[in-house]
């Protein structure tokens, strides 16, 4: 082997370490804001029940005739429902078991885009399924895997606001490169080892894309692109904290003006350690 060689394998190293404790500090910083997260939804919860009780109350004392008292409370009312819908997926982002079952992957998927097919519909989008028939079933937390595939599809469809197509992938793969997560050091979070099959998801639309610089932030809690009304930004940090539980991951490439494709890894015999 000429040094020109060894010195190419030596760069891809010392590039796929480099990525790889990136990552990993990415995951450990995720998991303290999760946990962080959680105890201050745990907190905001009981006040802003109190609060609520009380803008209740006032309704009840306040005659019909003062309208303007009538709309201020019901700005009120407004903007406690959305703290408590922060709130509500604030304590979603910090889940630490999961109920495991065997199933069929393409299932899921089915079931989870019959769940916002009326919103397909309304968004003129053309759906093209590509499921790998036969695939070996996964050990997943059904509930949790189909909220995921649920919220990474409801974002594929906002990303198309004048229409577009929208790919849902299965299929098997074979983990033959060294990568994140992928090795044969299971104490340093390689959940999957060279060689292993593992289940592929893929949800693909042709959508306005991501930007470089917004890519490297697209898993960050509150990081959205959205409008206020749209999002609160914590749909994909949650999605990847529970692929994490499973022992699989999530990449995502995108092009501006071309489009995103996500891909969910799982492990076939299962998740949790």
């Amino acid at each position: 082997m000429t040094n020109a060689k060894i010195k190419g394998f030596k760069m891809i190293d010392t590039e796929i370490k480099t990525a790889r404790q990136i990552q990993f500090i990415q995951a450990e910083k995720m998991e303290t804001v999760n946990i962080i997260a959680a105890g201050m939804a745990h907190e905001v919860k009981n006040p802003l029940g109190i609060i609520l009780q009380s803008v209740n109350y006032l309704e009840t004392t306040i005659p019909k005739e003062q309208k303007p008292s009538f709309e201020v409370l019901r700005m009120m009312k407004n903007n406690i429902k959305r703290i408590d819908n922060i709130v509500c997926a604030l304590r979603g982002l910090y889940i630490t078991e999961l109920k495991m079952a065997q199933d069929d992957i393409n299932s899921i998927l089915k079931s989870s885009l019959t769940l916002i097919e009326n919103t397909i519909g309304l968004k003129n989008i053309k759906v093209v399924m590509e499921l790998e028939r036969s695939l070996p079933k996964v050990l997943v937390d059904i509930k949790k895997i189909e909220e995921v595939f649920k919220n990474l599809l409801l974002n594929a469809i906002q990303s198309m606001p004048k229409g577009g197509t929208l790919f849902i992938r299965s299929y098997l793969k074979e983990m033959g490169i060294i990568g994140f997560r992928v090795g044969r050091r299971k104490l340093h979070g390689d959940y999957f080892e060279l060689g292993e099959k593992a289940v592929v998801v893929e949800i693909e639309d042709t959508g306005s894309g991501i930007s470089e610089a917004n890519l490297r932030r697209i898993f960050d809690p509150f990081f959205t692109t959205k409008g206020p009304r749209d999002g609160i930004g914590l749909g994909l940090s949650m999605a990847r904290n529970i692929i994490d539980l499973h022992r699989g991951f999530i990449e995502i490439k995108s092009r501006e003006d071309k489009g995103t494709r996500i891909s969910i890894i799982l492990k076939i015999e299962g998740g949790q350690p």
